[in-house]
C-alpha cells in the first residue's frame, strides 16, 4: 500500500485561519486573556486584506475567522471584510460577545458561522463577569438574528464557558434559544485557567496542538503569528 496521499487530497499548509480586524474590545471580561495583552490597539486597514487576497495568501484556506483578541463588530468595515473573503470562495466566521449584535444584524448576514459568547441569563452574574456589557442587548440581538430564516443568515453558535459561576445556565440558554433552527448551543472549557494562575500547567492535558504547524493568524497590523 502506498503511503503517499493522492493528489486529489489537496492537503496544503499552512492555512490562514484567523484575521484580527481589531484587538479593541468594548468589554472587560474577567475571565478573558486579553487583559494581559500589551500590544497597541488598532484596526486593520482593508487594503491589507485586499493585498493578502490578491497575492494568494488564502489559497490554502477554506475557513477564516474574523477575530482574534478583540470584538470584531467594532470594526466599521466588518461587513466589507466578510464580503471580500466570500468573493474568493472562502467560508467566513466570527466570534462576538453579542453586545453590538442588535445594531449590526445586516453586517453579519454574509457570514457562514457566527459564534456568540453567552454564559448566563442572570443579569447580575453576566454583568459581574462581562464587565461593561448588558445582558438584555445580547438576548435581544440573538432573538432578532435567529428570527431570520436560516437560509438567509449564518449558522449561529451560542457558546458558554464552563465555569462554576455559570452552573445551571446552560439549560436555561437552551430553553431560551433552542426552538430556533440553525442554532448550535454548546459548552466549552475555560481556556485561560493556566494564564490566570488558577490551575497549574502540569495538570493540563498534554495533547499535541497542531495549530502552530497547520495554520497562522494575522494581527490587525499585519503581524503573522
Amino acid at each position: 500500500m502506498s503511503n503517499v496521499l493522492p493528489q486529489s487530497y489537496g492537503f496544503h499548509i499552512p492555512e490562514v485561519y484567523q484575521i484580527e480586524l481589531t484587538n479593541n474590545c468594548n468589554l472587560r471580561c474577567r475571565m478573558c486573556g486579553r487583559q494581559y495583552m500589551k500590544r497597541k490597539v488598532g484596526y486593520m486597514d482593508l487594503d491589507l486584506l485586499e493585498l493578502m487576497l490578491k497575492r494568494g495568501d488564502f489559497t490554502n484556506s477554506y475557513f477564516v475567522e474574523l477575530h482574534f483578541a478583540g470584538e470584531p463588530l467594532l470594526h466599521p468595515k466588518f461587513k466589507e471584510a466578510a464580503e471580500m473573503l466570500k468573493a474568493y470562495g472562502i467560508l467566513v466566521g466570527a466570534s462576538t460577545n453579542g453586545t453590538l449584535l442588535k445594531h449590526r444584524i445586516k453586517d453579519v448576514l454574509p457570514l457562514d458561522l457566527l459564534t456568540v459568547s453567552l454564559d448566563t441569563l442572570n443579569p447580575k452574574v453576566y454583568e459581574k463577569w462581562r464587565c461593561g456589557g448588558k445582558l438584555e442587548n445580547v438576548v435581544e440581538g440573538l432573538h432578532k438574528l435567529l428570527q431570520i430564516p436560516p437560509c438567509e443568515r449564518p449558522i449561529v453558535e451560542i457558546q458558554t464557558i464552563d465555569m462554576p459561576q455559570y452552573r445551571g445556565a446552560f439549560e436555561a440558554i437552551k430553553r431560551e434559544f433552542g426552538m430556533y433552527k440553525g442554532v448550535v448551543i454548546k459548552r466549552v472549557p475555560d481556556c485561560f485557567l493556566v494564564v490566570r494562575g488558577e490551575v497549574d500547567a502540569k495538570y493540563v492535558l498534554n495533547d499535541l496542538c497542531l495549530n502552530p504547524w497547520l495554520s497562522v493568524s494575522v494581527y490587525w497590523d499585519g503581524t503573522v503569528v
